[in-house]
């Protein structure tokens, strides 16, 4: 290139200068590379791919590219203000329209540098004549973008206390700033993206602004004061600070606020115009316009559409606890509402960048946000200086409430513009300091990968550091002393490769990312025109990264011309069809952490041998397609040839329920309750279980009344439901139950049964884990007018209750799970099992066998051996389920021989099904699910050593996990918190590093008391299949482990023959470190038959339960021959979804004479068209602590129908199913009688 300039001189007798712009001009380097071919409506080239060994990148060196930048900043200059460590970006885009793509690189303590590309990676800096070194300015981000509608790359530059700068490009590579462009001079600027938010056809700014100093660092002229006033805190100055009050009553948590973003309009040639805030563009999630701008410290923004509507959505991520991302939904015309919590339940408290990917090719676009969560054990216990606190009181357990959390987040797309945080589902929970992050398909599979980089100038996060800091003298000479003390955190870059089943596996020092340094901006763009993304990364105080990418998978690579003055297409979104496997990317400006790629979108293509074609949907609705796609080939796209067309909005499919909650009116309220025992450390939620849920026919009408625990103090709920719910004017009628008394202490499960001498009556089981005491009832029989005593208390919490004849004399005997003692909620805990007498109940004989079982929190009684006795299935706490075999009346536990003794969980709730439909009843057990902290650390197992470690007479457990960086098992929770409860901590690991490199045996060795080891392997809510003999686990869809699930009930709610399941989900009290288990909204999903299911969304089943889900029931409680969910919630609404547009069947009830008139333990199945369906049994208490309905709906086809009955007595009946019955009742011996 230098040799034919110095000819074009030479022949031309030009100056170097006139030269260098006609060289620019006339001859476009890029198109000697690709040889275009012109199509209707774009052009098209073929790419070269050099074949390669492997994939991802390799790093050139800068001798080689001439590109020889590195950021500066000393820790001096650090020390003074740690805002200037966050770093500085990248910016890519071809600025003198050669069709190569030039970088543009931020420097803090280094003036920023253009580098034109000149073609094989071989790069000229044109800084100087270029006019974009922005000397003497802290340089954060830069964006490469045509602002002012000239078809050419302009430059936006961002800097520390310098705000926004405008570059206008004459087109040759040559910039101007923009005098009066209307960008404030002057804020913490960071990163920025561009779009069209009013479809006005030009692209807006947003700014993101951190802030210019940080009060940590003693800027001069910042003096806090924090004093009451009338019992109000008042905090000065009141524009920089806020104080939040503590659980301590004199106690104050003081935040100090960012600085609020701009949002620019376009008004062309390179002018812009700050919205305000608070002129009624912004609304909060109340739908409450902003009275004041948002104080917060923004990192990264990015604008695209994120719901499909085609308008430019906002999302802000903000770093620091109270600075709460911000994720503002365009509702046209440039107004924007935030996303309340019906749409994210959650956000990273550090933010640090995001990105949009559909990552799971179902359509739908999800979004990655990076935080700063190390990937080492060793480093959690280190870095603790983000922790969030439980003193501060956070509504943790209120549905609406939007939590932090102190790590990454996923946000998966539910297909309704909702999302679900899967984080740790995924793997990609952690991944250390993280900046820069961002989705691209890097094998080229058609699933995109995620990149990372890491690391900072300073560990500020190191706890034994914040304590020197925290004990040294408050003067600005110790704050620059201790400053360079801080440890320097140097990590790898990451690379999460999509295994394209919603997990994702780290391979970045294998695809030849795994660099170990401190990198801050990144940006993407194909820097060789092979049509595969290169990467640009700026680092700190560390030559920059070029990385060639060197994948030679098929791709298909697009670049758009779209009208002016949007002339890259901005907001464009790209599908490329193959089949039924869709992949789709939208062109974006900016949006990258301090840094912008080029607009250009490369798709994996992982069956060339497929039929490929594109679709571009542009901004203005218009759509271009190109059909026979062709495999490692470059598309550029016009918008000039785009056609405009109509369509017919798909007709929205009516849901399999329908929310009818309002009509309940009804709610459980909880008491608050801290942890009942000071220090404990695996407790969190025990006060907070309930409540169970039942379905009863208490007035005889073969409808079913709803009956719903209580809190303390609070009364069992009782609701007659009407008939004709179906009709939105028509309520329910309260039922006074239990003379309308009030509760000494939380129920716990609810079901319902008709003693032999009375009437029918709930039997409510009441727990004393909150008081620890022995006395009063553990089990109530509640009657409308009346309660009185079943069982005394014991130091056994009750839980789980469940009735069955289990010694076959015809009365219903009783078994009652301990769920926790107050003292010790692990070792000690024992269950019983009573039997039926003239007295009420009596423990039985052999009752030993559940003794010190341990928490049982699930119980059903079902016959798994076709025995015709009712066989007792518990789910356990830090353990296996127990499977008792009925021998005779005597229950052997027989775990072991149904193969289920390895599957230690923290089992919930269990309830039986016939799944497959072979007359074997299959067990369903729910558990804490997959999207845990246990998930990372499963194939080692978590332990729990339990032991009275401090000898205070509370048994404690303290979780240990496999760390395999130190190669030993190390403790999970962190040294001040095992401290409240092992004393000797302290003293024996004086900091928190030491602490943090001994293993767990070190730790425990001084309490001198062996521990008892409990395990846990599993955590999926588990689906075990009944082969006559024994359990084989079968997988349930993923979306079941995406929360942990409660009740558990099994019905046909779509009348297709196949028994379906619900799962009540999520659990919010937990300990200030463990994110909060919010993903689910209660999963409906449907049976095949033969032992499968399918994940209903929330859209197609219409359930969606923001709260914490307990006991559920089903039963038909309108009458129309549909089965519906009952959901109660902890501290929430109940919540009643009633089935309307499953297949109606005909209700079927049992009655039986003697002491079990509801003919418990009798089971039933459906003969037609000669196969049996399902079989069902007639049962009390099962799921999580609750009941469901005892009248089965069966869907009866139009040829006849029987019904095969085993009776509780083991005697046998087939029945004729009566035509065009609703509602038949058949007493044994074997009358039917029709009752609707």
């Amino acid at each position: 290139m230098r040799r034919l300039m110095e000819k074009m001189k030479c022949a031309l007798g030009l100056s170097p200068r006139i030269a260098s712009l006609c060289l620019l001009t006339i001859q476009p380097a890029a198109l000697l590379a690709l040889d275009w071919a012109q199509d209707r409506g774009h052009r098209l080239a073929k790419l070269t791919v050099t074949p390669s060994e492997r994939n991802g990148f390799q790093l050139l060196a800068g001798r080689r590219t001439g590109v020889e930048f590195a950021n500066r900043l000393t820790r001096q200059l650090v020390a003074k203000n740690r805002n200037l460590a966050n770093g500085s970006g990248v910016a890519i885009g071809d600025v003198d329209g050669d069709d190569l793509p030039d970088v543009y690189l931020c420097g803090l303590q280094v003036d920023n540098r253009l580098y034109r590309n000149l073609g094989d990676w071989t790069f000229e800096d044109v800084t100087i004549r270029s006019g974009v070194a922005c000397s003497r300015q802290y340089s954060t981000g830069a964006l490469l973008a045509d602002v002012d509608g000239d078809s050419d790359n302009d430059l936006l530059v961002t800097g520390l206390a310098k705000g926004t700068r405008l570059f206008l490009n004459d087109g040759s590579g040559r910039f101007t700033e923009k005098t009066g462009s209307g960008l404030f001079p002057k804020l913490g600027a960071t990163s920025m993206s561009m779009a069209d938010i009013d479809s006005d056809g030009d692209l807006d700014l947003y700014v993101a602004n951190y802030r210019t100093t940080n009060y940590k660092d003693r800027p001069p002229g910042v003096n806090v004061e924090v004093k009451q006033e009338n019992g109000r805190v008042v905090v000065t100055p009141a524009n920089r600070f806020v104080a939040l009050k503590t659980r301590r009553n004199d106690g104050v948590h003081l935040v100090e606020l960012g600085e609020p973003d701009f949002l620019y309009e376009n008004l062309g040639s390179g002018r812009f115009r700050a919205v305000n805030w608070t002129s009624g563009r912004f609304f909060n999630t109340d739908g409450n316009a902003l009275v004041k701008p948002p104080m917060d410290w923004g990192l990264s923004v990015i604008m695209r559409d994120v719901n499909g509507d085609m308008l430019p959505d906002i999302y802000v991520c903000n770093d620091f606890f109270y600075s709460v991302d911000k994720f503002w939904i365009n509702q046209g015309d440039g107004v924007f509402q935030q996303a309340g919590s019906e749409v994210v339940r959650n956000f990273s408290m550090s933010s640090m960048s995001v990105d949009f990917a559909d990552f799971n090719r179902d359509g739908h676009d999800d979004f990655f946000v990076a935080d700063m969560l190390s990937m080492r054990s060793e480093f959690r216990q280190t870095q603790r200086a983000n922790v969030l606190s439980d003193e501060l009181n956070l509504p943790i357990t209120d549905a609406r409430f939007q939590p932090e959390f102190s790590r990454n987040t996923l946000q998966l797309n539910r297909g309704d513009n909702s999302y679900a945080e899967i984080a740790q589902l995924a793997g990609v929970h952690a991944s250390e300091w993280t900046w820069s992050s961002r989705f691209l398909d890097v094998d080229l599979d058609g699933y995109e990968d995620l990149i990372m980089t890491t690391g900072n100038e300073s560990d500020v996060l190191d706890a034994d550091m914040m304590s020197i800091v925290a004990n040294s003298p408050r003067t600005s000479e110790s704050h620059l002393q201790n400053m360079m003390r801080f440890p320097r955190l140097e990590t790898p870059n990451l690379i999460f490769r999509n295994n394209g089943n919603l997990t994702f596996e780290e391979k970045g020092a294998a695809w030849g990312f795994g660099q170990v340094g401190i990198s801050h901006g990144m940006a993407a763009g194909d820097l060789d025109n092979d049509g595969d993304l290169d990467l640009v990364v700026n680092n700190l105080n560390a030559p920059v990264f070029l990385l060639e990418n060197i994948g030679d998978g098929n791709r298909v690579v697009f670049r758009l011309k779209g009208k002016a003055p949007n002339t890259s297409g901005i907001g464009a979104m790209i599908t490329l069809k193959s089949g039924k496997f869709h992949q789709k990317q939208t062109v974006i400006a900016g949006g990258r952490y301090l840094s912008g790629d080029q607009p250009l979108c490369v798709f994996g293509i992982p069956n060339p041998g497929s039929a490929l074609s594109a679709e571009i949907k542009w901004p203005d609705g218009s759509f271009s397609e190109i059909q026979r796609i062709t495999p490692n080939t470059v598309y550029e796209v016009s918008q000039s040839g785009a056609k405009f067309r109509s369509y017919e909005v798909p007709n929205r499919t009516q849901p399999l329920f329908e929310d009818a909650s309002s009509r309940l009116k009804a709610a459980h309220v909880e008491n608050p309750q801290n942890n009942p025992t000071p220090g404990s450390l695996t407790r969190a939620g025990l006060s907070e279980l309930g409540p169970g849920v039942s379905a009863v026919d208490v007035d005889g009408d073969a409808f079913d009344e709803l009956f719903v625990g209580a809190s303390k103090g609070g009364k069992i709920l009782g609701l007659k439901l009407a008939q004709a719910l179906q009709n939105k004017s028509v309520t329910v009628t309260r039922l006074a139950w239990g003379g309308d008394s009030k509760l000494i202490r939380d129920t716990a499960s609810i079901l319902a049964y008709k003693p032999p001498s009375s009437g029918l009556a709930l039997l409510a089981a009441l727990s004393n884990y909150e008081d620890g005491l022995a006395i009063g009832s553990a089990l109530n029989s509640v009657s409308s007018k009346s309660t009185r005593q079943v069982l005394a208390a014991s130091p056994d919490s009750a839980g789980s209750v469940s009735m069955a004849d289990i010694d076959g004399d015809g009365d219903l005997d009783l078994f009652v799970g301990g769920r926790a003692r107050r003292n010790d909620p692990f070792l000690s805990v024992s269950s019983a099992l009573y039997v039926a007498s003239s007295e009420g109940f009596a423990p039985t004989t052999g009752g030993e066998v559940f003794e010190g079982i341990g928490a049982v929190s699930g119980s059903v009684f079902s016959d798994i051996d076709n025995d015709n006795d009712p066989d007792l299935i518990l789910g356990r706490q830090w353990n296996s389920p127990l499977v008792f075999v009925n021998d005779n009346g005597r229950f052997i536990d027989q775990t072991v021989q149904w193969g289920l003794s390895g599957f230690h969980g923290l089992w919930n709730g269990v309830t039986t099904g016939d799944f497959n439909s072979d007359g074997r009843m299959d067990l369903l057990m729910t558990n804490a699910g997959r999207n845990s902290k246990y998930r990372e650390y499963l194939a080692r197992e978590i332990w729990l050593h339990v032991a009275d470690f401090n000898q205070d007479g509370i048994v404690e457990g303290v979780e240990s996990v496999w760390d395999p960086f130190l190669g030993k098992r190390v403790p999970l929770r962190d040294r001040q918190t095992l401290a409240a409860v092992l004393p000797w901590i302290a003293g024996l690991f004086q900091t928190h590093r030491a602490f943090a490199q001994a293993d767990i045996g070190t730790i425990l060795e001084p309490a001198g008391t062996p521990a008892v080891i409990l395990k846990l392997n599993t955590l999926d809510t588990t689906l075990f299949l009944n082969d006559g003999g024994s359990f084989e686990k079968a997988d349930l869809p993923v979306e079941a482990q995406f929360a942990p699930a409660f009740g558990c009930s099994v019905a046909d709610f779509d009348g297709d023959g196949n028994d379906d399941v619900y799962l009540a989900q999520n659990l919010f009290n937990v300990e200030s470190e463990t994110s909060r288990h919010d993903a689910g909204l209660g999963l409906v999903m449907a049976g095949d038959g033969r032992g499968g299911f399918r994940a209903m969304s929330a859209t197609e089943s219409g359930v969606a339960n923001l709260g914490q889900a307990r006991g559920c029931a089903v039963s038909d409680f309108n009458g129309d021959g549909r089965v519906d969910i009952v959901t109660a919630q902890n501290n929430g609404r109940v919540k009643l979804h009633l089935n309307s547009t499953g297949k109606p069947g005909i209700r079927v009830l049992l009655t039986s004479g003697g002491d079990n008139p509801q003919a418990v333990g009798a089971s039933i199945r459906l003969e037609q068209n000669g196969s049996l369906g399902p079989r069902r049994e007639i049962r009390l208490g099962s799921g999580y602590w609750s009941q469901d309905s005892l009248v089965q709906l069966f869907v009866v086809g139009e040829t006849q129908a029987r019904l095969q009955i085993n009776w509780p007595d083991s005697s046998v009946a087939t029945v004729l199913v009566p035509r065009d019955a609703k509602t038949i009742k058949i007493s044994k011996p074997d009358e039917v009688q029709v009752i609707h």
